[in-house]
């Protein structure tokens, strides 16, 4: 019998935090890719370069369109 969460969210590894959805705030994030990540709150891919969160939406097409304008860069920055 499992008992508890087994969830594995993606941390900030300079501070092992929960890393948390611009957008949303939830911190149900599934890693799908090498420094990419999707958030189950609101369906947006994340992605991370040099601690900084970047937020796309993914279109019907697959394509990915950049919800970075909608955020101040503080906002996306891992604490």
């Amino acid at each position: 019998m499992m008992v508890g969460n087994n969830h594995h969210y993606p941390v900030n590894p300079e501070v092992n935090v929960p890393m948390k959805c611009p957008n949303c705030q939830s911190k149900d994030i599934g890693k799908i890719g090498i420094n990419q990540y999707y958030c189950w709150g609101c369906y947006i891919e994340l992605s991370l370069s040099k601690g900084v969160i970047h937020t796309h939406q993914v279109e019907e097409d697959g394509s990915l369109s950049s919800l970075d304008d909608l955020f101040d860069e503080e906002e996306r920055r891992l604490s």
